[in-house]
């Protein structure tokens, strides 16, 4: 009873996380202005930038004079999906670090059961991304990638093996520091 007490002291109330937000979102705007010029010229389709809810997203490429920078944006995000997450095959595998290694040697403990567990659990990982829309969505983050940061947020289906993910705009995104100075 005590410990959940502490917990809901812990917890962060809506109005402080509505204060760390727009305090997220004053960061942002400093960037807004120069990604909304870069979107213009790279991805004049997208128009990230220059909508509200009264004037929906139109497209404009009336300042494009020339798609070379159109042209070698998708060029980029096809090179780094063809070479980092080529679609339906697997392009990464989980396995046991040096520590996990050193561990298992310090223990006297046999790591072929584990490495056997690690595909097992990769081969699972993988069927689940291959039957998703993650092959689509990446390739949206990877654009956005071409400028800045390329975002996904990954969803959870009502069936377990399938997953749901989504790139999301740079310009509904908004990063916030950690206690380390991360994000």
């Amino acid at each position: 009873n005590k410990r959940i007490k502490k917990e809901n002291k812990k917890m962060e109330s809506a109005a402080d996380r509505f204060v760390r937000f727009n305090k997220a979102k004053d960061k942002a705007a400093v960037w807004r202005g120069k990604l909304a010029s870069v979107y213009k010229y790279i991805f004049p389709y997208k128009n990230y930038f220059s909508y509200t809810s009264t004037h929906p997203r139109v497209p404009d490429s009336s300042q494009v004079f020339d798609m070379t920078a159109v042209v070698a944006a998708h060029d980029f995000a096809n090179n780094f999906q063809t070479i980092m997450l080529p679609p339906y095959r697997r392009w990464a595998n989980l396995t046991n670090g040096l520590m996990l290694t050193e561990e298992l040697e310090a223990r006297g403990i046999d790591e072929t059961e584990l490495k056997k567990r690690f595909q097992e659990i990769t081969e699972a990982v993988f069927q689940c991304i291959h039957s998703s829309n993650f092959n689509l969505a990446i390739h949206e983050a990877l654009l956005d990638f071409c400028v800045g940061t390329g975002v996904i947020l990954i969803n959870e289906t009502n069936d377990a093996s399938v997953i749901d993910v989504h790139s999301v705009p740079i310009s509904e995104v908004y990063f916030e520091e950690g206690r380390f100075d991360n994000l």
